[in-house]
């Protein structure tokens, strides 16, 4: 995330950014809401069936095999689906 601040010279109106200077209640306040776009994606349903079960193996492995991600193969939630996701998926397949 970045942000990028400049003047604009057609704005004849100024803003001048201050920092809180030792007094927190002055202090600039940023709130960043996130929502993921798949709030409704089980761990472990990676071919997104709304269960987890056999027929998520092929899929799951497939994306091991290639490294692509995919949130409901990332059964660990490190960002990344590789090895270290086989032994938690394991476990949820398996209702652990």
């Amino acid at each position: 995330m970045a942000f990028i601040f400049f003047n604009d010279p057609m704005d004849s109106s100024e803003r001048i950014a201050v920092s809180f200077d030792g007094n927190p209640a002055e202090a600039a306040l940023l709130t960043i809401d996130f929502t993921p776009s798949n709030q409704t994606a089980l761990l472990g349903d990676v071919n997104m069936d709304g269960a987890v079960n056999f027929l998520d193996i092929s899929p799951f492995i497939a994306l091991l095999s290639t490294g692509e991600f995919k949130t409901e193969a990332d059964v660990n939630e490190d960002s990344f689906v590789n090895f270290l996701d086989i032994s938690p998926f394991i476990a949820i397949l398996s209702g652990a």
